[in-house]
């Protein structure tokens, strides 16, 4: 979290999910897992009798990137990325109070982020359209 804008952003997404306050709660629930607790956890699921094994191959895609990422650095297009795969599943309200959040903050934006918010912005609008034409 190198800025304002980065701990809005954690802020946001924990918010839709399991609430803000979990972004004080969940360091203490990570931290009180053991190294015998994933060990005991490993042992008991990843059994050969659990396991499948799959091969994946990757092809090169020939469909372009999508435009709105081409300037932001990885960190930037990770988080765009997570906000795209969680906005669609958003209802109207969710979306709506989410936006007002978004475009509340956007003038808080440090200029090395205003990319990104304006990703944001757009993709929340484009949303909130097609919602708005599916009534």
């Amino acid at each position: 979290l190198r800025s304002n804008f980065g701990l809005m952003n954690q802020l946001l997404v924990r918010e839709a999910w399991r609430g803000w306050a979990t972004i004080n709660t969940d360091p203490a629930l990570y931290d009180a897992v053991t190294a015998e607790d994933v060990m005991r956890v490993a042992n008991t699921y990843f059994t050969s009798e659990n396991r499948a094994v799959a091969i994946y191959y990757r092809q090169e895609s020939d469909e372009a990137p999508d435009p709105r990422l081409v300037g932001l650095d990885d960190a930037e297009r990770q988080q765009v990325r997570q906000m795209m795969n969680m906005i669609p599943q958003m209802n109207a309200d969710q979306l709506a109070q989410f936006a007002a959040q978004v475009e509340q903050m956007v003038g808080q934006v440090p200029p090395e982020n205003q990319d990104m918010a304006d990703v944001l912005i757009e993709l929340v609008r484009e949303r909130l359209a097609a919602a708005g034409s599916a009534r």
